[in-house]
């Protein structure tokens, strides 16, 4: 199907049931300016406090104290700066938010975002489906070997979607990304739950991209 044709159907608000539509959470990603925010003016004000300790005696008393001072006020600059960053791009995409929407159906993944910008790629094409940088708990593993059999697509859906992990603080960047066996290209879904858990999306293409295979064989 084609994705200008699936993005209509779900903006006419005709969604098949078997169909998966996320759009950007509003509040989340508010969450994240606030938190950010904080962060970048906490930053800033130790930036601050920084550079009246270190400027100028650290720098006009040797060599081992002008380095330390150097790399003090870059991890700070860093905190302050990255921040901010961070802060400004989410609220770009709260002012772009109704121009967001992931949509995952049994034969296409199809996200949208702003300047016209549309990812389309059948789940025939969708391989090596990862998170990483998230926490999960043993019955997350336990899910994905689990006998489903006797239920019904949609709810086997219902019992792996999201369900059977806790958030802890990763080790490094959240990401889920597949790849486009079309092209050997890393497609990134998301990089934080700005749509939803990232276990439950990954869940519900795992899910997909098995079960398409499965009737293919068949």
């Amino acid at each position: 199907m084609d994705a200008q044709d699936i993005l209509e159907q779900v903006r006419s608000s005709t969604v098949p049931d078997s169909w998966n539509v996320w759009p950007l959470r509003v509040e989340r990603v508010r969450r994240s300016v606030i938190g950010w925010g904080i962060c970048a003016v906490v930053g800033f004000v130790l930036l601050v406090l920084v550079v009246i300790a270190t400027v100028p005696y650290d720098f006009t008393h040797g060599t081992g104290l002008s380095v330390f001072a150097t790399i003090l006020l870059l991890l700070v600059g860093a905190v302050a700066f990255g921040s901010l960053a961070i802060a400004g791009y989410d609220i770009w995409r709260l002012m772009h938010a109704e121009e967001y929407l992931l949509v995952i159906t049994p034969d296409d993944y199809v996200k949208a975002g702003p300047g016209n910008k549309l990812a389309h790629v059948p789940m025939d094409d969708i391989a090596y489906v990862t998170m990483r940088g998230v926490k999960l708990t043993n019955q997350y593993d336990a899910v994905r070997e689990a006998d489903f059999s006797n239920l019904t697509p949609m709810k086997r859906l219902t019992r792996v979607a999201g369900n059977f992990y806790t958030p802890r603080e990763p080790k490094r960047a959240p990401v889920l990304a597949f790849m486009d066996t079309r092209t050997n290209t890393e497609v990134v879904v998301a990089t934080d739950n700005s749509f939803d858990e990232l276990a439950t999306i990954e869940q519900v293409i795992s899910y997909l991209v098995d079960a398409k295979r499965r009737s293919k064989v068949r």
